[in-house]
């Protein structure tokens, strides 16, 4: 592939991620933005499919597979390459009292 385009190709990726705040693409949605969003809601929803939710089980809140099967065996059909580690400030019910051991 040439240098001018592989530039287009990787302005069009930037686009459709929403670099230009996907002006010209909702009205109507653009293809290519239409797969990339459903692509994400299944990946969002193999996350989901993968947390323990079950409060009476010790690893809940916790993920249910090993971090380099997790979506394979959440039946995402990716395969993951890097993990990145991150925590969040939501509340979830139930878990005001539950304390991971990290510090605060």
């Amino acid at each position: 592939m040439s240098v001018a385009r592989r530039s287009t190709a990787a302005a069009a990726v930037r686009k459709v991620q929403g670099s230009g705040d996907w002006d010209g693409m909702l009205t109507p949605l653009y293809p290519v933005l239409r797969g990339e969003v459903a692509r994400y809601g299944e990946l969002v929803g193999a996350c989901y499919a993968a947390l323990e939710e079950d409060p009476s089980l010790p690893r809940y809140m916790n993920c249910k597979y090993g971090k380099l099967r997790m979506l394979e065996d959440a039946g995402a059909g990716y395969e993951v390459t890097r993990c990145i580690y991150s925590s969040s400030d939501a509340a979830v019910p139930g878990m005001e009292a539950w304390n991971s051991g990290c510090a605060s």
